[in-house]
């Protein structure tokens, strides 16, 4: 069996069905994470504002900046979670249909009910479902099945950690200009140091507290699709050398798809605006690396 079995799999109505609804699924969990973004940034310049406005409301300013991030930190993140892992089996049951592996039920559970996927699906707006064809890309007839696996494998893992560093950096300069804003407020209004940290950081604790979260959930989850691209790595050395059987590469993905699962069912997921401004560049590159690792393959083979 070649990787035209994932080619055409994938493409069936409820493979397409599948990752719609996760991708709704998604981005329901991800609304929350914009309503925090947005109670976060829109509460700590309305009371720096006030605070400048009015500088005797200073402590009254810190307060409500203080039980606002606190609002945030344990009821909003209290209601997160449950959309992630349910889409997360989605995905995971869109990716043992089409690479042909066996589902885990130690560690996901119950395969989802068809039911489910279907409405969660419906939802999608029917503009997007395009999208959600030829999920992975490059010439997969031309390698054995398990060869194309592992080229899937890699994609999706390049896929998210590519995307991930973009956001990281987005959030880097959202603290930088935050902190620099601040500061000129500060010169401008020719406040004290000591009143500085004390009064101006204090109001604007929601969006630092904010960014400061998501930089750390975010590079928590990119370490963890470094050592999974590291582990990839590995087995497409033993692809391309022949030193692993069919069997013993079955075994590795399986491994791998394991660890891809827990990793989107806890990984914080990126807001939809960020996958859909980078999608398409990063099909491109996705499809340039499938490719690659596909002449690479049959390159080594030619010469031995």
């Amino acid at each position: 069996m070649t990787g035209s079995f994932i080619l055409s799999k994938q493409n069936e109505s409820l493979q397409v069905k599948s990752l719609a609804a996760q991708r709704q699924l998604y981005s329901e969990e991800k609304s929350l994470v914009g309503l925090q973004f947005w109670l976060a940034f829109c509460s700590s310049f309305a009371i720096l504002i006030w605070r400048t406005i009015d500088p005797s409301a200073s402590a009254s300013a810190v307060s409500v900046a203080v039980v606002i991030t606190l609002l945030d930190c344990f009821v909003i993140q209290h209601f997160r979670g449950k959309r992630r892992k349910l889409a997360a089996k989605i995905q995971e049951k869109f990716d043992c249909d089409v690479l042909n592996l066996a589902w885990n039920h130690d560690l996901a559970g119950d395969e989802p009910q068809q039911e489910l996927i279907i409405e969660a699906a419906s939802k999608t707006p029917k503009e997007k479902g395009s999208s959600f064809k030829n999920w992975y890309l490059g010439r997969l007839n031309m390698v054995p099945l398990e060869v194309a696996r592992i080229i899937c494998q890699t994609t999706n893992v390049t896929y998210d950690q590519s995307l991930r560093k973009r956001y990281l950096k987005i959030l880097m300069w959202l603290i930088i200009t935050i902190f620099l804003s601040t500061i000129l407020v500060c010169t401008v209004h020719k406040i004290p140091t000591d009143l500085w940290l004390a009064n101006f950081i204090g109001t604007l604790i929601p969006i630092i507290s904010f960014s400061v979260i998501q930089y750390r959930e975010h590079s928590d989850v990119n370490l963890k699709t470094v050592e999974l691209r590291n582990e990839l790595q590995g087995a497409w050395r033993h692809c391309n050398d022949n030193s692993w059987t069919k069997d013993e590469l079955d075994k590795v993905s399986r491994k791998i798809q394991n660890k891809i699962f827990s990793h989107r069912a806890s990984g914080t997921p990126l807001f939809d605006e960020i996958y859909w401004l980078y999608r398409d560049k990063q099909e491109l590159h996705g499809e340039e690396l499938a490719n690659q690792m596909v002449d690479e393959y049959l390159k080594d083979k030619t010469k031995k």
